[in-house]
Formats: structure tokens, C-alpha cells, sequence
């Protein structure tokens, strides 16, 4: 049984590859974020991580934006193979001319389909507050399938989809992607990631991100 739930969701890993790459046929404009991570894990329940992203676009020429961050998260096992992680992200973003706050709450249901095979569901409420402009919510869904090749070595892939709430619970952007994760040693790691955004205007903007992760005890 178990490993006919691993033939599935890796066809379905498959089949969001194949759309991420179709739609990169499509692309507009291709965005860099080069990104610092430290990360603490006190307990298997409890980590903190902070961030710092350099952000580019307009095909990788230009300055964008910065953006720092710090996220909690508190993971709650319900048995052996479902949890729940509540998690609160902040972030401050800010460029030559403005600034502004982004804030998500979010709480992720997670299903361990096997020792290799992880299943996430996270519900995210996201308030972003910039200088001299109205507050913007958005209601988003994230689905993210991560498989653990090795001890060091993990493979995931997701989808997102973005609803504006001051217009009703409108569309505004559907996000695919994968990236993959590599343990150096014990205190290092490294994370790649790319994605495409699809905005409800048609335009498609693809992202790459390469992160260095430094690991406190």
C-alpha cells in the first residue's frame, strides 16, 4: 500500500513538472535571489530561522530589492505519520524608494507517507503593509511533495495559488516550482529553488534562488 501511495505522488511530482516547464515557455521577465539563512533547532519541535535575500529582475540586470526575515515554527506530531506546524514569517522589504512589511500567518498539515515520502498542506494569510499605500491581504494555498533521496540529499516540488481578499477572494497568481536541498556537514547546507508565478494578467515571471544555510546548535 505504501508503496503504491509512492508510485502515485511521484507521478503526480512528474505532472507538476511538466506544467512548470510548459509554462516556462512563456516567460517575461526572469528574476535572481541570492539568499543567507541561519537557522536553530532547539528541539525536534521548535526552529527559528533568519534570512537576508538580494533580490533581481529584469533578466537578472537589475537591483530590485532586499529583503530581510526571521520565521518561527512549532511542529506538533498527532501520531507517527501526521503533524501540525503553526508558523509565523515576518519580512522587511526594502529598495532605493520604499519600504515594507510582510507578514504570514500560516499552519501546515503534514502526512509522512513513508521514511521518504512528505505530503504538506499550508493555508497562508499574508498582510503586507508599504509606505503610503493601503494594507493588501492575500489568502494563499501552498501543496508541496518532498522526497528524502539520501540522509543529505532531498528533492520537493509545489504549487501555490494567490487570493486577493479585498476583491473577494479573486485570483491573482498561481506559482509552481521544485528545488532541492544538500547537507554539507553539520553546520552547512545548501538550498536551490526555482518557480514560476503566473499573475491573473497572463505575464509569467520565473525565479531563480540559491541560498546558503548556516546551522546554530
Amino acid at each position: 500500500m505504501i508503496k503504491k501511495s509512492n508510485y502515485t505522488l511521484i507521478y503526480i511530482l512528474f505532472i507538476l513538472l511538466y506544467s512548470n516547464y510548459s509554462a516556462a515557455q512563456f516567460i517575461g521577465d526572469w528574476e535572481a535571489r541570492p539568499t543567507i539563512y541561519a537557522k536553530y533547532k532547539p528541539n525536534d519541535k521548535l526552529s527559528f530561522e533568519a534570512k537576508y535575500e538580494h533580490r533581481l529582475f529584469k533578466n537578472f540586470s537589475q537591483y530590485k530589492k532586499s529583503v530581510t526575515g526571521v520565521e518561527v515554527e512549532y511542529k506538533i506530531k498527532t501520531n507517527s505519520q501526521w503533524y501540525f506546524k503553526p508558523t509565523l514569517d515576518y519580512r522587511f522589504e526594502f529598495d532605493n524608494n520604499q519600504t515594507a512589511h510582510d507578514l504570514r500567518y500560516a499552519t501546515s498539515l503534514g502526512f509522512d507517507v513513508s521514511k521518504k515520502l512528505n505530503i504538506e498542506y499550508t493555508p497562508i494569510l499574508q498582510h503586507i503593509i508599504s509606505e503610503g499605500q493601503q494594507p493588501v491581504y492575500f489568502f494563499r494555498n501552498e501543496l508541496e511533495l518532498t522526497y528524502q533521496f539520501t540522509k543529505k540529499f532531498s528533492l520537493f516540488i509545489f504549487t501555490e495559488n494567490y487570493q486577493l481578499i479585498q476583491q473577494g477572494f479573486q485570483f491573482n497568481t498561481q506559482k509552481y516550482g521544485l528545488g532541492a536541498e544538500y547537507l554539507i556537514n553539520s553546520k552547512s547546507a545548501i538550498e536551490c529553488k526555482f518557480d514560476i508565478k503566473h499573475l491573473y494578467t497572463n505575464k509569467n515571471t520565473a525565479r531563480l534562488m540559491l541560498g546558503y544555510i548556516f546551522i546554530l546548535h
